[in-house]
């Protein structure tokens, strides 16, 4: 090979080097500009994620409603001064805290229910009390919602939670002056019934006395009688006693003063103890009372007082509706019976002379009565108090015997499993 050839060859592997060393040159520089823009971007990206974040949490501290984040064990894994502030706290004193150590024994429960729906997946509302260290009572309202990673995997409860307290003590104020107008209506009630209770009561105690009477006589002609009949005798008596104790008794209890509060309870024990203090008034005005109660009812979650008020109402007002009947003509029938939405109903029908406005709104109406001497306020009332139990009250006209029908219906109490 001549010398001129190989300096060719040499001089043409010099140029393609140095077209190599440029095209990568080149290459390199385009990827330095490429990954300048990639990290710029990102930079920018990082920034805005930054500032949104930034915004969000400005936003979340300045809520004037908590906004907090739970484990599924109930710690505080975050909350916002708000929250803090519902505990008489800062945010660092409850971060890492227990939530139940705050919220009321009574509500722990459901709060821990609520906690176990939400990390299945669920949302939920629930209101609870809490105590605050310094012993404070509060009423609070969490909307309660599962907070996601990426992966879509549950990492925490969300909650947003308002006080209530103002609410619920404006509520109370409302249920206390109902339950004054409702003992106001129950005394009228027996003001009302005075008369016949009266004439309830003579019966017994003229009992009472003749039997007395008998044994003062045995007792002075003693020779020749029984001790078996004087003790027959005195059990009369006592029995008749015992009788004119439980309508006193009855009475007593449907005008007290005193709240019972909602208890489990037994419709029919209820209508039974009521139709004792009104059998009377129905005999004296020629009213047949009949009596279809279901066998093994469900208990309902009432106060027995208020339920027994509403009751006697609507007793007297069918009583009251067959006055201008003949003799003997009046019938009022009262049944009960478990419906199929998981309620007790009670259904009492007369056939008297109906209600004009039975079957519309107007018959719930506040002062709205057919009655001379009446208030108006009983069926108001006595829907009110039926609403308050979670029931339904309503009045329908019976095309058939030409009188009236009133139902209400009350839930079956559930007992919480544990």
């Amino acid at each position: 090979m001549s010398i001129t050839t190989i300096a060719s060859a040499a001089m043409l592997i010099a140029v393609m080097i140095s077209l190599y060393s440029i095209r990568s040159n080149f290459r390199l520089r385009s990827s330095g500009n490429m990954l300048q823009l990639e990290v710029g971007r990102r930079i920018q990206l990082e920034q805005q994620l930054l500032e949104k974040q930034n915004y969000l949490t400005a936003i979340i501290q300045t809520e004037p409603e908590c906004v907090k984040l739970l484990s599924r064990e109930g710690l505080v894994l975050d909350i916002n001064p708000a929250g803090a502030a519902l505990i008489d706290a800062e945010p660092a004193q409850v971060r890492g805290t227990c939530i139940y150590s705050v919220v009321a024994q009574q509500d722990q429960a459901h709060y821990r229910a609520l906690t176990e729906r939400v990390f299945r997946g669920e949302s939920g509302i629930l209101e609870f009390q809490i105590e605050s260290p310094k012993g404070r009572m509060r009423w609070l309202e969490t909307h309660a919602v599962p907070m996601r990673n990426a992966a879509g995997t549950i990492i925490a409860l969300l909650g947003i939670t308002r006080d209530i307290t103002a609410r619920k003590n404006s509520d109370e104020e409302v249920r206390r002056h109902h339950f004054e107008l409702a003992r106001v209506c129950r005394l009228v009630t027996v003001n009302e019934m005075a008369m016949t209770l009266a004439h309830e009561l003579n019966q017994p105690l003229c009992a009472i006395t003749s039997y007395m009477e008998s044994l003062r006589n045995m007792a002075r002609e003693a020779e020749g009688t029984s001790h078996e009949r004087m003790g027959e005798i005195a059990g009369k008596a006592a029995a008749q006693a015992e009788r004119a104790g439980q309508i006193i008794r009855r009475v007593r209890e449907f005008a007290s003063t005193q709240e019972s509060g909602k208890l489990p309870s037994h419709v029919n024990s209820l209508i039974q103890d009521v139709i004792s203090i009104c059998m009377a008034e129905a005999r004296q005005r020629g009213v047949s009372v009949l009596l279809h109660l279901a066998d093994e009812l469900p208990t309902v979650l009432a106060d027995p007082i208020l339920i027994q008020q509403v009751i006697l109402n609507l007793i007297r007002n069918g009583i009251e509706a067959m006055e201008e009947l003949p003799d003997e003509s009046g019938r009022l029938l009262v049944t009960t019976r478990r419906t199929d939405a998981d309620t007790v109903e009670v259904t009492i029908a007369d056939n008297g002379c109906g209600l004009p406005d039975a079957g519309t709104e107007r018959a719930f109406t506040p002062f709205y009565t057919t009655k001379p001497q009446g208030m108006g306020m009983g069926l108001s009332i006595s829907r009110s108090i039926i609403k308050a139990h979670g029931g339904n009250l309503r009045l329908e006209a019976d095309s058939h015997s030409g009188g009236t029908t009133a139902r209400f219906s009350l839930p079956v109490f559930l007992e919480e499993p544990g």
